[in-house]
């Protein structure tokens, strides 16, 4: 939501706004411009959310809206350590900067100690002349925390991302994924649309290609994911700019709590579901009370596409399937993406074997049953 906030800004994004926009993201340790504007866009994000009622009427909420108080006060904590950190003494600040990057360069050696390649995902056509600047480029990255270690970014990265620092799950104990990896949002092909990554491959028939050094593809292959950023913020911010001209209904609904809980609570909301059926209702733990989703929010719909990310590997795919189809419209249009990322145990079995594992029984009647048309 902060970074979001930064593009309903009216200031123009230009390389010196996208940079300080990609080091907030994506860059683990960031220069003192950037974290001062963190650390002052999170105390005015902070100020400005002290009623679910004023944030909603402020710039910021009427495109950045919330579901409930109960996700506004979460995000408001993380912004008020976001800006306390600015007020840290220096010494303490340097002894959490220490232990936070110790911390991260272990997670990448126990985690990885081999070479990683799932940033080829990223590449797409042109991976094979791309493997060892991948490989390359992500451990520049858990080594320095910043991408492909590019140094315009590691000049003056002497200061420790707040939003890294902060974390429900580890307070300000280094909890990064060690499959995190800047590239993997982008398209990075044509990083290497005219680059042979490795003197290992063949020599190419073509002439237009030429061999570059593996510090240049990276840098390159680093660039690209930070130029094809810039173009995306630029177009959110058209779009948020001629929403809030035209007052059209573009809104960025955000809920911090459980997945399969919060469908459930849409589809009680819309009727499809009866109160006394939802287990997340009837089942509700005191300290985790329910969710009360009124029927008249503006989110409270059946939707053209939900995106589900990898949540089936760790909830499995038939929960996934089960509480979100209710969700989504009745149409040939309508899709439900669903991803894994787990390395599949079942060695030698075939694609069908490897569905009939994940839904615990035959597809075929696993989808008539959910109405559902399987593609992949």
């Amino acid at each position: 939501m902060l970074l979001l906030s930064w593009m309903i800004d009216p200031k123009p994004i230009d390389d010196h706004v996208n940079a300080r926009n990609w080091a907030a993201y994506y860059n683990v340790v960031v220069d003192p411009g950037c974290f001062n504007a963190i650390s002052e866009r999170a105390a005015l994000l902070t100020k400005t959310s002290s009623t679910l009622s004023e944030w909603e009427n402020s710039d910021f909420g009427q495109l950045l809206r919330v579901t409930d108080v109960r996700t506004l006060t979460q995000v408001r904590e993380f912004w008020i350590k976001y800006s306390d950190m600015a007020k840290l003494s220096s010494r303490k600040f340097k002894e959490i900067r220490e232990r936070f990057m110790h911390a991260f360069r272990q997670i990448r050696k126990e985690k990885v100690p081999g070479i990683s390649v799932s940033g080829l995902r990223a590449v797409g056509a042109p991976f094979m002349n791309a493997m060892e600047s991948v490989g390359e480029e992500y451990n520049r990255f858990w080594e320095t925390g910043i991408i492909g270690g590019l140094p315009e970014f590691t000049q003056m990265a002497t200061h420790i991302n707040p939003l890294f620092v902060c974390s429900k799950l580890g307070g300000d104990q280094c909890v990064i994924h060690y499959g995190t990896d800047p590239i993997l949002g982008f398209h990075c092909a044509p990083a290497f649309a005219e680059t042979i990554g490795s003197p290992c491959l063949p020599k190419s028939p073509n002439p237009s290609i030429r061999t570059s050094r593996l510090d240049e593809n990276v840098h390159r292959l680093s660039r690209t994911a930070v130029v094809e950023f810039k173009a995306w913020c630029v177009s959110f911010q058209s779009v948020a700019t001629r929403s809030g001209l035209e007052q059209t209904s573009l809104a960025i609904y955000h809920f911090c709590g459980d997945a399969v809980k919060f469908c459930y609570s849409l589809l009680s909301a819309m009727g499809k579901l009866d109160t006394a059926a939802n287990l997340f209702d009837t089942l509700a733990a005191p300290w985790n009370p329910p969710l009360s989703t009124s029927p008249n929010a503006e989110f409270v719909r059946q939707y053209d596409v939900i995106d589900t990310s990898n949540l089936g590997d760790h909830m499995e795919l038939l929960n996934v399937l089960t509480c979100t189809l209710p969700v989504l419209k009745s149409s040939a249009s309508s899709v439900l993406y669903t991803e894994s990322l787990v390395r599949c145990n079942t060695q030698g079995s075939s694609h069908f074997e490897r569905l009939r594992s994940l839904l615990c029984g035959d597809h075929a009647s696993i989808f008539c049953l959910l109405r559902a048309a399987p593609m992949e």
